[in-house]
């Protein structure tokens, strides 16, 4: 059974070494595995990167030399060629509107790079679909009826994002659609028979690429039929780790043990933890700034980043400038069961803070 590793959005540049370690991490992986490569677009943060970084990356392959590399353009290194040389095993599929490969038998691969302006069914409106199943790699957005990890910029400008929508998938040769683009998580979306996969980046390149990395493992049938397909866990990737934490009076020490005990669970060189502290805080502000630094130098070696944010705010000056919740916490202040009392004042504020922030 034909084996295939599914990555993309590397985003390699000069400032970011550990990348290219990634990099090299995936393509260990795939040579152990008896596999070959895909990367799915936006393997160089820009052009220019893909001119420096060229030695360093081919490199990488040639030392790997058991496993076939394909790779297309995305937005950011839309000038990769088909000339371009990054080893005798790395193949750049930058033919426009697509290129039909025949990888080995019985698997085709169809590549359709990225174009700024145009859309999935323009690229494939010469394309002639087979008898037996094909691959579909891309760099685009794929629109189905689940837009929520689309954000709302690229909905109002779809034509500069590449559309892909699933009629112009519908109906072909495809068993499986590797798709690069979107990176803040794996993706994984079956519908009608087709197999399609966001593997999301294997090291996080922005603030909302929350948890850990992963590749797409592919396993094609020999003789047709649905592809096998699941996430690997990158374990050198770097990620994103954010948690809000909501501080009531009273109740400050607790939170700050939550806070403490959430840290050292979650211990690992690769994260990059983001922690916001909401709510209203009954100590003074010196000594909730000493507790905050005493986590902080405690943790911030223990992690690729560290931030922790105290957006609090003073529950002695909330009281004395809302009457609305002064009268609240006087009604409260009757309830005998003091783990009630504190629940009750817990969700009072928590739906007054809401209700001021918007």
């Amino acid at each position: 059974m034909p084996l295939f590793f599914h990555t993309a959005d590397l985003h390699l540049k000069e400032e970011a070494k550990e990348r290219l370690e990634v990099l090299a991490w995936i393509v260990e992986k795939a040579e152990k595995a008896g596999a070959s490569l895909i990367i799915a677009g936006d393997l160089f943060d820009s052009n220019n990167a893909a001119r420096v970084l060229a030695p360093q990356t081919r490199a990488i392959f040639d030392s790997h030399p058991q496993v076939r590399v394909l790779i297309i353009p995305g937005n950011h290194d839309a000038e990769l060629s088909q000339e371009d040389y990054y080893g005798k095993n790395a193949k750049i599929l930058s033919h426009r509107p697509f290129s039909l490969t025949e990888f080995e038998e019985g698997i085709r691969i169809v590549a359709v790079p990225f174009e700024r302006g145009s859309r999935m069914a323009q690229a494939l409106a010469e394309y002639e679909t087979g008898e037996d199943s094909a691959m579909l790699i891309a760099h685009g957005t794929y629109f189905d009826e689940d837009f929520s990890y689309i954000p709302e910029e690229v909905k109002e400008r779809t034509e500069e994002y590449f559309p892909i929508l699933p009629v112009d998938l519908e109906g072909r040769d495809f068993s499986y659609v590797a798709l690069g683009h979107f990176h803040n998580s794996f993706r994984l979306i079956e519908k009608k028979g087709l197999t399609i996969c966001y593997p999301g980046s294997p090291s996080a390149i922005a603030v909302s690429d929350l948890g850990k990395r992963k590749v797409a493992r592919v396993s094609v049938p020999e003789e047709g039929g649905a592809c096998q397909v699941s996430g690997t866990a990158v374990p050198i990737g770097r990620y994103n780790l954010t948690r809000n934490f909501w501080l009531t009076p009273a109740a400050e020490e607790k939170t700050l043990s939550e806070i403490e005990a959430f840290l050292e669970k979650s211990e690992d060189r690769y994260a990059s933890v983001n922690i916001e502290l909401l709510g209203f805080s009954s100590i003074s502000d010196q000594e909730l700034r000493a507790s905050l630094e005493n986590l902080t130098q405690k943790f911030s070696q223990e992690f690729a980043a560290f931030r922790l944010q105290n957006k609090t705010i003073s529950y002695q000056e909330l009281l004395e400038e809302n009457p609305l919740v002064k009268e609240f916490v006087a009604r409260i202040e009757s309830e005998e069961a003091e783990e009630a009392r504190q629940k009750a004042l817990e969700l009072g504020l928590k739906a007054f803070g809401e209700a001021w922030s918007r």
